[in-house]
């Protein structure tokens, strides 16, 4: 799942978030972001990332009702987890997390609920 993840939505370079809604129980994160489908023609469509088995997050409410526009994201499995960070470090040929980061997320499973295509 990871890899086709990032297959068509690379690093969701040019992206907005629509909403973030986080639960308790069970441990859980959803994530609707507008973003290019790259195996598709570079099309704009609406994805819902469901993010499980959260084992750290950091999410700047003010970060995100300020700052709804994403440049670049990180997607990467590391070692027995998964990191998503929405405010990575920028060395324009790669991406590194960013230990200040403003929206990051560590967890254990994800999975991507396709929503629309926009007409654009």
């Amino acid at each position: 799942m990871l890899k086709d993840i990032i297959d068509k939505y690379g690093s969701f370079s040019d992206s907005w978030i629509n909403s973030v809604e986080t639960s308790k129980e069970p441990s859980e994160i959803k994530i609707s972001i507008t973003c290019s489908n790259h195996l598709n023609n570079y099309k704009y469509e609406t994805i819902h990332l469901i993010l499980r088995n959260i084992i750290f997050s950091n999410i700047d409410r003010f970060y995100l009702k300020n700052i709804m526009a994403l440049k670049k994201g990180l997607l990467e499995r590391k070692g027995d987890f998964i990191l998503l960070d929405f405010d990575p470090i920028d060395h324009f040929d790669y991406l590194n997390e960013n230990s200040d980061s403003s929206f990051i997320v560590n967890f254990k499973e994800i999975e991507v609920v396709f929503v629309k295509y926009l007409d654009c």
